[in-house]
């Protein structure tokens, strides 16, 4: 059982982050010292890098309401590129927010991160 001490400092370095690589790196290290990493684990691993990517973008804040992905933005020309590189369609409703439609699929995903899914491919590609 991993004790207390190793959760703090991965948190505590999941917080300092400032690259994606360095996720990736400490994604490999919990591998190569406790094994498979577990799913709640994998799953606060992805939400560091979409914090970052999020970052990158100048968004605030990412979450899922109802059937929608809804990204709150500070930058409405950044917002802007994101929506003309989207596969998907990005509805600009005002100077802070914007919404994704997300297909049933994704919504009904028994582990539930079909929103972080579709959030991470639409600010990576």
């Amino acid at each position: 059982m991993v004790d207390l001490r190793h959760k703090v400092d991965v948190y505590r370095r999941l917080a300092q982050m400032e690259d994606v690589r360095h996720i990736e790196q400490l994604r490999d290290e919990l591998r190569d010292r406790f094994g498979p990493v577990p799913s709640v684990v994998e799953r606060l691993l992805q939400l560091a890098e979409l914090k970052l990517d999020a970052a990158i973008w100048q968004i605030r804040s990412v979450t899922n309401k109802d059937q929608f992905l809804v990204l709150g933005y500070s930058d409405r020309r950044r917002i802007q590129q994101i929506a003309k590189r989207s596969r998907r369609p990005v509805r600009i409703v005002d100077e802070q927010q914007a919404f994704i439609p997300l297909e049933r699929a994704l919504l009904e995903q028994s582990d539930g991160a079909g929103w972080l899914t579709a959030a991470r491919e639409l600010l990576r590609n």
